[in-house]
């Protein structure tokens, strides 16, 4: 499905196929699994199923009840008969302490899935007596777990002994140790508070096995006592079909945000003007992840440069889906009658034309697609000026403005447009470039906590991972200990 994407960028079914693997076959996936629906329910906004299995995942992983919500209104407006989504938004009002909504989400789920109705959930929703206090031993229908939900029946187990077939299957893939008692307690999620443990016995160990594959939470718990993979084994990180370029990816901000997205599957096309780092972090990335990286050594001022950056990525590259306007610095912190021009005009080449370059050069693709997005690192700097920091501010100010105009060029055409606006941030080289390398007058952060460049980052990893329909214009992001620009509480680290 990634070839067929790789081919294809547009193709319609392969983003729903996709994340259906990603969210059921592979362990951790669950940020590409959404980002790859989102993408599916832009494509084809009538794929009920798309729509219910987004909503389990901002349900049961990110935990966005109000999406989730959402997401399964719209199922059932598609599909009213779906199997699992009346009985998954029974539980999810159940939780929000809406029982009113709970209960006839509930009664409609029991009306098409005649399953769901239990005594337990007629005692959770309905506040029917329960006929027994605790659960019998029953089985866990392999079948209930489609939807994310475990559903109890009243039925005895078959203890006959496994099919020949089925006791070979479990000697080659599967080894759990069972210590004495004759049941092994699985603990279980996504039920409500009256469904207790239930226990499974171990002459059942073959729907266990079914179990675990569907259902990851259980999957977890079970390969604690697997037999450890050799490290040959180990499946390779699932890319994600998106090509992310990162500007100024060698150092600070960048570095850390290039961290994240190469971990979560991203493709990369890293640039900077320290070609060796860029080298480092591209074999880094490759042996940690498996990540597919591209690397580009420029310098943003260069005009001609950019052009031949996006001029040289073939096809399946130039599809840029998002471009992070990294790059930028600060030079000098002296008064407006005693700056240093120099200082001013690579601030001012750097921070706006830089930012400009990049955006002109990548944008054209976006348009032609009709999809994209760019977040541009502005500063604090950028909405309150402070005493020496003139040209600096000046350059920032002009991100605040360019990012606003961007957004109103390009919104017509489905692009996102934001920024993220950090104050002090420690974990880069921003001081040490203000101050021409003097390590001395760069000890700026002793006596407080700023942020730190993974923060930054994991800010802009969430901007660029919100549904299709939301775009977070901009976050104005400090440390604890400043309040403002002008406001830092340097009375220790906190």
């Amino acid at each position: 499905f990634e070839q067929v994407l790789a081919l294809n960028p547009e193709h319609v079914e392969a983003p729903y196929r996709l994340a259906n693997l990603l969210s059921n076959s592979f362990e951790g996936q669950e940020v590409a699994a959404g980002a790859m629906f989102e993408k599916a329910i832009a494509r084809n906004a009538d794929n009920a199923d798309a729509h219910y299995q987004y909503a389990v995942l901002q349900d049961e992983y990110f935990d966005k009840p109000d999406i989730a919500l959402a997401h399964y209104k719209k199922t059932i407006a598609l599909d009213p008969q779906h199997p699992y989504a009346h009985y998954d938004l029974a539980v999810l009002y159940h939780g929000l302490e809406d029982m009113e909504n709970a209960k006839t989400a509930y009664e409609q789920a029991s009306i098409i899935n005649s399953e769901v109705k239990t005594p337990q959930n007629d005692a959770a929703f309905l506040g029917a007596p329960l006929e027994f206090n605790t659960p019998p031993e029953g089985i866990i229908r392999d079948d209930a777990f489609e939807g994310g939900n475990i559903i109890v029946e009243e039925e005895v187990l078959d203890e006959a002994p496994l099919a020949a077939e089925e006791e070979a299957f479990l000697e080659e893939e599967i080894v759990l140790e069972v210590e004495a008692p004759e049941e092994v307690e699985i603990p279980v999620t996504n039920v409500l508070p009256e469904v207790e443990e239930v226990a499974i016995l171990q002459s059942d160990i073959k729907r266990l096995e079914d179990l675990v594959l569907k259902n990851q939470n259980m999957l977890m718990l079970a390969q604690q006592n697997l037999t450890t993979l050799t490290e040959e084994e180990i499946p390779v990180q699932p890319r994600v079909d998106k090509v992310v370029v990162i500007t100024g990816a060698t150092s600070g901000i960048g570095r850390a945000t290039a961290d994240l997205f190469a971990e979560a599957g991203y493709r990369l096309v890293l640039t900077g003007r320290r070609g060796e780092r860029l080298e480092e972090l591209q074999a880094h990335y490759k042996e940690s992840y498996g990540t597919d990286v591209l690397t580009r050594t420029f310098d943003v001022r260069d005009l001609n440069a950019v052009k031949d950056m996006v001029g040289s990525l073939d096809e399946t590259w130039q599809n840029i889906d998002l471009l992070i306007n990294n790059a930028g610095l600060a030079k000098g912190y002296a008064p407006i009658h005693e700056g240093d021009i120099e200082d001013w005009e690579v601030m001012i080449d750097t921070n706006i034309k830089g930012l400009l370059y990049m955006t002109r050069a990548v944008s054209p693709y976006m348009v032609k697609r009709e999809s994209g997005q760019i977040i541009n690192v502005c500063s604090s700097a950028g909405h309150e000026v402070y005493p020496n920091g003139n040209v600096y501010c000046a350059t920032k100010y002009a991100v605040d403005a360019l990012t606003k105009s961007m957004r109103l060029d390009l919104h017509k055409h489905n692009i996102r447009v934001s920024q993220v606006s950090p104050g002090h941030v420690e974990e880069t080289e921003f001081a040490l470039t203000r101050f021409d390398g003097d390590a001395e007058r760069a000890k700026i952060y002793e006596d407080f906590q700023p942020l730190k460049a993974s923060d930054v980052a994991e800010t802009i990893f969430f901007l660029a991972t919100r549904p299709p329909h939301v775009n977070v214009q901009d976050v104005i992001l400090f440390g604890t200990q400043q309040a403002s620009n002008l406001v830092t509480d340097r009375s220790g680290r906190a």
